[in-house]
């Protein structure tokens, strides 16, 4: 197959795809809507030429609004897809051999990579959505040895993910002056450190990336949004093409060990055409968990009990106000809920009664009732 010079603006067909399996390629297709993976593996790691093959990805378009609170807690979120099986890109950062490449960018150049050990970090989630504001990402890292930024060290040795985004899909070798390539980098503490001299960093321009950064158990993990107006896009729709790329730095002491990175090769931080490159899809559907069959009409202080049907697996909580009376969680299989012995004379008149239904990626359902004498 012979060689492009442009690497995310070529779709390989299906012949196209039988061809490289047969000339010894590892054929990996993308997890939604995209074009085929290529990537050649020796016995020595990975080596591949960085503009000769790409993947387009789908993202979903957010069905409701997104919080920025490092929880990814909204229905959409649920829906999207993972793409963490696709960060497996990994250079051992104190490898002078990996990566060699070409630092004005044009290529092609041999890559080394390395397997994944225990003690590395690893991306366990990695999701993107869209809405009119701007791009949406969360990502969970498994990394148990923490380090965080120190004021006057070098940014990249600590635990930190870096995020590349081609706003207007330009696909071009540098980095312009129009804002439409961007580097941001979000130290797992959650503070945005220096991403170069094309990046927005403190002091330099009014507008960083909305986010958010949260210690796990194993880890950590962020929720971000980079927001279209600060790339100068006024009007985004489904069907456009953005490039974007992530990487994971993983240090220790405060000198950074290894990386994983999605799409290129340590690449994008001075060439964005080694970016990869999503396409933005349809609205996410999500269902409204069901809510019926509930007795009575109305609720008075003398209403004992509550009966209902709604979604199996669904958690139901009757409220009077803020302050929740009733809690249940349903079985996979269960969906007939029964609240007993209600005590509801101490409620007064008027008050708002809400039976509350939710489940994990389903719109949530309520059913309001205003208490009566």
């Amino acid at each position: 197959m012979s060689k492009v010079k442009t690497r995310r603006k070529v779709r390989i067909i299906s012949l196209a795809a039988a061809i490289v399996c047969m000339t010894g390629y590892v054929c990996v297709n993308a997890e939604q809507g995209g074009t085929l993976f290529t990537r050649g593996r020796n016995a020595k790691g990975f080596e591949r030429e960085p503009y000769t093959v790409t993947r387009i990805n789908m993202v979903g378009m957010a069905t409701e609004k997104i919080t920025i609170d490092g929880k990814a807690k909204e229905a959409s979120w649920f829906h999207a897809v993972n793409y963490a099986k696709q960060l497996n890109n990994y250079i051992d950062s104190q490898d002078s051999n990996s990566p060699i490449k070409s630092q004005d960018g044009d290529g092609p150049g041999k890559y080394k990579g390395i397997q994944w050990k225990p003690g590395m970090a690893k991306v366990k989630v990695c999701k993107l959505l869209w809405n009119k504001t701007g791009l949406y990402c969360y990502m969970e890292v498994a990394d148990k040895t923490k380090c965080l930024y120190k004021t006057g060290a070098v940014e990249i040795n600590s635990d930190s993910i870096e995020y590349y985004i081609d706003a207007a899909n330009k696909d071009r070798k540098s980095y312009g002056n129009d804002n439409n390539e961007e580097q941001y980098r979000l130290d797992r503490g959650g503070k945005q450190t220096p991403s170069g001299s094309h990046a927005e960093t403190p002091g330099q321009k009014a507008f960083l990336i909305d986010s958010k950064s949260i210690s796990t158990s194993d880890g950590y993990q962020q929720e971000i949004l980079i927001r279209w107006d600060s790339h100068n896009l006024k009007k985004v729709k489904k069907g456009n093409k953005v490039g974007f790329d992530i990487q994971v730095n993983d240090a220790v002491d405060h000198v950074r060990k290894t990386q994983v990175i999605w799409n290129s090769w340590d690449e994008a931080w001075f060439n964005p055409s080694t970016m990869g490159t999503i396409r933005l899809g349809e609205k996410i559907v999500i269902s409204k968990a069901q809510l019926k069959k509930v007795k009575p009409g109305k609720i008075t202080a003398g209403t004992k009990k509550i009966t209902g049907i709604t979604t199996a697996g669904a958690t139901v909580r009757l409220k009077a106000g803020k302050k929740v009376l009733r809690k249940v969680k349903l079985g996979k299989k269960k969906r007939k809920f029964t609240f007993r012995g209600l005590k509801l004379g101490k409620i007064k008149k008027g008050k708002r009664i809400t039976l509350v239904t939710k489940k994990a990626g389903w719109k949530t359902n309520k059913m309001k009732w205003k208490m009566r004498g």
